[in-house]
């Protein structure tokens, strides 16, 4: 799921999923997933969250065609100046992995009658 929120003196959408995850571990090394677990028990540390957070706004402007024009210490900066949407953007990093979550916007797929997937 795709939000949008004021970051930076602009609106910025924000996209965590797969491709958030694919940039957060290919930036830090550690795997995505298990940091639901540790962000939910308040053991995540400020690095892990605002690149996180960086990669959720960089796979969202990516995803609409915009500019990157910003870092992840610009991110960071924002967020010092916005905390209250910290627990909002984790909770949107959780719950595009929980059961029953859509995928990115990509295509959906549908069973055809003899079981093969076909696109929509």
């Amino acid at each position: 799921m795709k939000s949008y929120h004021e970051l930076g003196g602009k609106t910025r959408p924000v996209l965590f999923g797969f491709g958030a995850a694919y940039i957060f571990e290919q930036q830090t090394g550690k795997n995505a997933l298990q940091m639901i677990d540790a962000f939910a028990k308040g053991e995540g540390n400020i690095s892990d969250i605002v690149s996180m957070i960086f990669a959720g706004l960089l796979n969202g402007a990516e995803d609409d065609g915009l500019e990157v024009d910003f870092t992840a210490a610009d991110v960071a900066r924002w967020l010092s100046k916005a905390p209250t949407l910290v627990p909002v953007l984790l909770e949107q990093f959780a719950e595009s992995f929980s059961a029953g979550a859509g995928d990115e916007g990509g295509e959906q797929k549908k069973r055809s009658p003899r079981g093969r997937p076909r696109r929509l």
